[in-house]
C-alpha cells in the first residue's frame, strides 16, 4: 500500500475530526448521554442540559481571534470545541471540577475506541506499506503540515532518526480554546483519549508511544515521541 493512499493522509486532524461518519457519532453520543446520566441521576442530568445549553450560548458570543491564529477558520470545528467546553462547564458547576474531567474522560475514551480508528488508517493499513515505521513518520508529517495551514497546531520536529521520531506541538487549538473560555482544563480528556488510543494502535505496528508533558497537563509544549520497537 502507498503511503499517500492512507487514510486522511495530508488531512488536517480539525478537519478529520469533523468527518467521522454518523453512526460512529451515534454511538458516541449515546454513550456519552448514558455515562453522564449514570454519573448525576436523572433530575442533575436535566439540570446539566440546560446548563450546557446556556453556556454554549455564552460562550459562543466571545470573541476568540486573539487566541487562534488567522488560519483557523473551521467555524464547525471552533462550534464543537465551544460546546465540549460547555459541557465541561456545565458537569463542573454540578459535580466539580475534578468530577468534571472523569465524567469526560470516560467519554472521551469512547471517542478514542470509536472515533480515532474511523478517522485515522488502521494500524493494518501502515502494516500493508513497504516500511510501516516510515509510513506512520510520514503520514504525521503530513498531518502536522496540514494542521499548521489549518491553524489546529503548530508542531516543531525535534528528532526524526531510524530509531525515534519526535514531535513537539506549541500551540493547540483543542486547549487555546477552552483555555480563552476560561475552562482549560476541558481539554484535560482530549489528552486522555490520545493516550488511550495511541500506545495500542503503535504497538500494533512496532511502535512505542511517549509523553511526559501536555500544553493542558502546564506542560511547556505536547511531546509526541515514537520509537521503533526492537531498534538498535
Amino acid at each position: 500500500m502507498r503511503i499517500a493512499e492512507l487514510k486522511n493522509f495530508g488531512v488536517a486532524l480539525s478537519d478529520m475530526s469533523l468527518a467521522i461518519p454518523k453512526e460512529q457519532s451515534r454511538a458516541i453520543e449515546a454513550a456519552g448521554k448514558k455515562i453522564i446520566q449514570q454519573r448525576l441521576g436523572f433530575f442533575k442530568m436535566l439540570r446539566f442540559l440546560l446548563l450546557c445549553a446556556v453556556r454554549t450560548r455564552k460562550m459562543s458570543r466571545q470573541d476568540l481571534s486573539d487566541a487562534l491564529p488567522p488560519e483557523m477558520n473551521n467555524q464547525g470545528f471552533i462550534a464543537s470545541q465551544i460546546e465540549f467546553a460547555a459541557m465541561y462547564a456545565a458537569l463542573a458547576t454540578i459535580a466539580g471540577p475534578d468530577q468534571a474531567v472523569e465524567i469526560l474522560d470516560e467519554i472521551m475514551a469512547q471517542v478514542a475506541e470509536i472515533a480515532y480508528p474511523a478517522i485515522f488508517p488502521s494500524p493494518a493499513d501502515f502494516n500493508r506499506c513497504d516500511d510501516p515505521w516510515e509510513a506512520w513518520k510520514a503520514y504525521f508529517v503530513a498531518m502536522a503540515q496540514a494542521d499548521q495551514k489549518a491553524g489546529a497546531h503548530v508542531y516543531h520536529v525535534v528528532e526524526n532518526t531510524d530509531q525515534a521520531f519526535q514531535m513537539n506541538c506549541s500551540f493547540c487549538a483543542w486547549y487555546a480554546i477552552p483555555q480563552a473560555l476560561g475552562v482549560g482544563r476541558a481539554c484535560l480528556p482530549s489528552c486522555h483519549a490520545d493516550d488511550i488510543y495511541f500506545p495500542q494502535a503503535c504497538a500494533e505496528i512496532g511502535v512505542a508511544f511517549k509523553r511526559s508533558q501536555t500544553l493542558a497537563r502546564g506542560g511547556e509544549c505536547c511531546d509526541f515521541r515514537f520509537e521503533r520497537l526492537g531498534a538498535a
